[in-house]
């Protein structure tokens, strides 16, 4: 891959360059603490003016777990020969890409209420007063959380069409990938039973989206701060924010939103980090004597990035 010399990209505190790939044209250069689009600028005929301009993408690189487990992790798994050549590389990357934007957008939603959640509560300590906090938008947060949840568990299932076309629908939940590709290959692998190990988890994101977007109150029942009598029989206990979802498919006990939120972000980018490593390790040429496995923390150049290539020969993660 070439480089143009574009002078000083970036900051300081961008950190050192650690990756860089070719999507669509561009070049993506992945730093430390901030990832950069190259785009080259078509039809410029003054010699004084750039031919290519780059703009910040993210400003978290390789140091950030999301950066790391999406886009840093499919490099890892991608840059190389490896996979089966009918699957299209440049595709895959294009939508763990799209995952990572969304994971951002998603993370900045859950930052955002656990800062906003936690002055609400500290101010109400200090103001020792008749009050009680309250976040008036509580529901609609959670109906954008599990919204950009379940949309990257779309973006997951156009990965896995990339393997396996016409295996599932785009809107298809995890389970039915699961039954699915079980029997298409049976397995009994290590990654199989991570991922299957997920599926509990999923559904219960899709169901929270569900139930939220139609809001159905019988079966999902969010709450702003409240006095709990059964806490304190003078009603004085107060209650965090929190969602209950009691549905056929999915039921969650009356739980705090500032431990649901982080959670959901956890569950989305493992099972799309897992999926990702089982799908390619399904997809390698025999005669290369390779499987994807987990590289032993203390061996990994990026402690996110947690899957490599095993060569049958001994314990060389490339």
């Amino acid at each position: 891959m070439n480089f143009i010399n574009l002078g000083p990209i970036g900051t300081k505190e961008d950190g050192d360059l650690k990756g860089a790939f070719h999507l669509n044209g561009n070049h993506f250069m992945i730093h430390e603490n901030a990832i950069y689009e190259i785009e080259p600028i078509e039809n410029v005929k003054q010699s004084n003016l750039p031919k290519f301009i780059h703009r910040l993408i993210i400003n978290q690189g390789t140091n950030h777990p999301i950066v790391g487990q999406t886009i840093f992790q499919a490099l890892q798994l991608v840059k190389s020969n490896f996979i089966d050549s009918k699957i299209d590389k440049s595709q895959l990357l294009n939508i763990s890409l799209e995952i990572l934007q969304e994971a951002k957008v998603l993370e900045q939603e859950v930052e955002s209420y656990c800062a906003l959640e936690k002055k609400l509560i500290q101010t109400d300590i200090e103001n020792k007063g008749n009050s009680i906090p309250s976040i008036r938008d509580v529901t609609t947060r959670c109906k954008t959380v599990f919204q950009k949840a379940h949309h990257i568990q779309l973006l997951i299932n156009n990965i896995i069409l990339l393997f396996y076309p016409k295996l599932i629908d785009y809107k298809a939940d995890y389970k039915t990938f699961l039954i699915n590709v079980s029997e298409i290959n049976p397995t009994d692998s290590v990654l199989f039973e991570k991922i299957k190990s997920w599926s509990t988890s999923m559904n219960l994101i899709r169901e929270m989206r569900n139930k939220l977007d139609h809001l159905n109150t019988n079966q999902v029942s969010v709450k702003d701060f409240y006095f709990d009598s059964e806490k304190d029989p003078r009603g004085l206990y107060i209650m965090r924010p929190s969602i209950k979802l009691d549905s056929k498919k999915a039921k969650l006990t009356r739980t705090d939103l500032s431990k649901v939120f982080p959670n959901t972000i956890y569950t989305i980018i493992s099972v799309y980090q897992d999926t990702l490593a089982f799908l390619i390790n399904e997809n390698l040429p025999a005669d290369l004597n390779l499987t994807v496995n987990e590289i032993p923390e203390a061996e990994r150049e990026n402690k996110w990035v947690k899957y490599g290539f095993l060569s049958a020969q001994g314990k060389v993660y490339i």
